[in-house]
């Protein structure tokens, strides 16, 4: 089957002051077509920020996005709304 969305390595963080905080730390991901998924956890463990990456409105830190196969690294906003 083919993943429709695949995130490797994703990395995120924020800082508070001087404090850096991680919030994702080299999270991988896949999902199939026609498979359905929950994310779930405790307040602040970063499922906002996944979905903000997957969704492609957050450029991680580090890590790749892939959507259908394809690459996001670098695509312009055009490009983003057209997926």
């Amino acid at each position: 089957m083919s993943n429709i969305l695949e995130i490797k390595k994703i990395k995120q963080y924020f800082y508070q002051g001087k404090n850096k905080i991680l919030v994702l730390n080299e999270i991988d991901l896949k999902i199939e077509k026609s498979k359905k998924i929950a994310i779930v956890g405790a307040s602040g463990s970063g499922k906002s920020s996944l979905l903000n990456i997957a969704s492609l409105m957050e450029v991680p830190k580090g890590g790749e996005v892939f959507v259908m196969g394809k690459s996001t690294f670098g695509i312009n906003d055009n490009q983003k709304s057209d997926i």
